[in-house]
């Protein structure tokens, strides 16, 4: 037997005690924690000031867990200058409305953050943050250990170092917003179709085509192993609780004849829409608003195009002082020469005079365009939920968002008595969708706010949310 073949062997038995190990400890059941002690709760959310809706399900997570469990402490692992408690709680006291104690968080930073960071990583980017994170996590324990771990931001790979530093004694929890990837992604890849994710000069390269769904496939694998680690699994829509149960191991889909129960629990993620609700639907300007992050997937491009194509077919509208408004936070350099882009965007078309855009605007403006706005625009392709779309039909604006994801699966009907709003994929399907909610009569315009109102009112509430994420986490508590 010569050395290479001895040095296989024991490779091969040193890979096979180490994926024996992971599954041991993978399979292990942490502790449960006493109901009335004194805990710590670690956050995954390094850019917890980020303002969108992610931050939100963190921040009305924290504020529901310290009215339950009050002497539970939240410890969130943050990106390294970031602002001091206090400043990042009074910003989220501005944009979402909650009031929480300074004295019941903490940041811990860190200072390889910035392993999670796409730009890092100009190829195989999935798997580059993802073995980035789990860096990342090390470092977190490392610094603070606290009793359950809490994935916050989609970052699944993290589950694994946590499970083996601490030999599966600290429950992990996940709540994901969006799966890594998804077949959905695969069948982009499959049939040759440029997107952000998917540069055309891959997609017009049938040999590269190949290669990145072979990669796409192996990291599937890896991601629905990781996942797999979580102890309680908690999704935001249908869309993406379908998608996990595909991908991740040990999450099956529900039979529709089976009582079995699917480990992913369904947990809307909240929306204030108890202020909202009160707003008139009547005597609404001809404003179209856009809310969410300047993040290229939010495709922000795609509605300047709609809205050229809008007043080109109807010049009417600009004697009506049509404008179209955007909302949205920023995280970094990179957004902020996004907002800039979008600015010339709109300048070359033509109709910079009719767009504004709002960066990182307090929670009392978002209020005021929520109270006069006719129409919502959300035009992300599969949207894990799409918490604006929800304030957009709370607020009696008439939401037109993306044919696709949790919209599509969980908000917007287009059809029969509960008709709510708009579904489009392109330019010309979203100018269309505007030219007709413009064109309603004030009756129709009337009953379809009332409509998309009714429908979000409870289901998708602060107060809804509150309670399934404290039924998930009951598990963890004796």
């Amino acid at each position: 037997m010569n050395f290479l073949t001895i040095f296989v062997v024991i490779l091969v038995a040193v890979a096979a005690v180490a994926v024996l190990g992971l599954v041991a400890v993978r399979a292990r059941n942490p502790p449960k924690l006493k109901r009335n002690a004194a805990a710590t709760l670690g956050f995954f959310h390094p850019f917890c000031d980020g303002g969108g809706g992610g931050e939100r399900v963190l921040w009305t997570a924290i504020n529901a867990i310290h009215q339950e469990h009050e002497n539970v402490k939240s410890v969130i692992y943050v990106r390294e200058g970031i602002e001091k408690v206090d400043d990042v709680l009074r910003k989220v006291k501005d944009q979402f409305n909650l009031s929480i104690q300074s004295k019941c968080v903490e940041f811990v930073p860190l200072s390889t953050w910035w392993m999670l960071e796409a730009k890092w990583y100009p190829h195989f980017t999935l798997l580059g943050q993802s073995f980035g994170s789990m860096l990342v996590a090390v470092e977190s324990f490392m610094r603070r250990r606290t009793d359950v771990f809490l994935e916050t931001t989609g970052h699944a790979f993290t589950f694994i170092p946590i499970k083996v530093l601490t030999l599966g004694s600290v429950p992990v929890v996940a709540y994901v917003h969006y799966p890594t990837i998804s077949a959905d992604m695969l069948q982009k890849v499959r049939n040759r179709q440029a997107d952000y994710n998917n540069s055309s000069a891959v997609s017009r390269n049938p040999f590269l085509s190949s290669l990145k769904l072979s990669y796409y496939r192996i990291f599937a694998v890896l991601y629905g192993f990781a996942g797999s680690f979580a102890d309680v699994v908690m999704v935001n829509s249908t869309w993406t609780l379908n998608h996990i149960n595909e991908i991740w191991y040990g999450i099956a889909p529900k039979p529709a004849t089976s009582n079995r129960r699917s480990k992913a629990d369904l947990v809307y993620p909240p929306c204030d829409c108890s202020s909202l609700i009160q707003f008139s639907i009547e005597q609404r300007e001809n404003i179209i608003l856009s809310v969410g992050q300047y993040r290229p997937e939010k495709a922000h491009g795609l509605q300047l195009i709609a809205f050229k194509k809008l007043l080109d077919n109807h010049p009417e509208y600009l004697d009506n002082r049509i404008r179209l408004i955007f909302i949205g936070g920023v995280r970094n350099e990179g957004d902020r020469l996004r907002v800039n882009e979008l600015r010339i965007q709109a300048s070359n078309l033509g109709i910079e005079d009719y767009c504004e855009f709002l960066v990182n605007a307090d929670y009392a403006v978002l209020l005021h365009y929520f109270s006069r706005a006719s129409i919502g625009l959300h035009s992300m392709w599969n949207e894990h939920f799409g918490i604006s779309v929800v304030e957009y039909m709370a607020a009696g604006v008439i939401p037109i968002a993306h044919n696709s994801g949790g919209p599509k699966s969980d908000i917007v009907t287009t059809e029969g008595p509960s008709r709510n709003g708009y579904l489009a994929s392109s330019e010309d399907e979203f100018a269309s969708a505007m030219t007709n909610a413009l064109s309603l009569s004030g009756s129709e315009k009337a009953k379809l706010r009332h409509s998309a109102r009714e429908s979000v009112r409870d289901r998708f509430s602060e107060t809804n949310f509150k309670q399934a994420f404290l039924r998930s986490l009951k598990p963890l508590f004796v």
